[in-house]
């Protein structure tokens, strides 16, 4: 969705195994403190589209190709080898998986991504904060 009002979104997905499974996604943005609610509605609505219909092919195909290249960079430095390496140690899990990586991208699919997000997004479990500007 291109809004105008916004200064910038990330969204940070993270899946943890130690020293208990979890996993969370935030999204944050920075905007005007007339454009909050809107904006969290555009949020909450795209997100319960990405559940009902999960993402575009278009997208899938941008977003391997985006991790296909951030990978290409990450091979190439030592502090991801040793937090790759230590969290595969840590797993119990073989490191040579490491050399799947590009079978895993080009696997996924938009129905998997659907199902992701039908098991993840719950909002029962949803954390909102808003912080304002002094003043307002």
């Amino acid at each position: 969705v291109d809004m105008g009002g916004v200064y910038g979104v990330q969204v940070y997905p993270d899946v943890q195994m130690f020293p208990s499974g979890k996993y969370m996604c935030n999204i944050m943005w920075s905007c005007s403190p007339d454009n909050v609610d809107e904006l969290i509605a555009t949020a909450e609505a795209e997100i319960a589209k990405l559940k009902s219909e999960g993402p575009s092919s278009d997208n899938i195909l941008k977003i391997q190709e985006t991790q296909r290249r951030q990978r290409e960079t990450d091979l190439e430095e030592n502090s991801w080898w040793l937090s790759a390496l230590s969290q595969y140690y840590m797993a119990g899990e073989d490191p040579l998986q490491i050399l799947d990586y590009g079978s895993y991208v080009d696997g996924v699919t938009p129905e998997m991504v659907q199902q992701t997000a039908n098991s993840f997004f719950n909002s029962g479990q949803r954390i909102q904060i808003v912080m304002y500007p002094e003043g307002t």
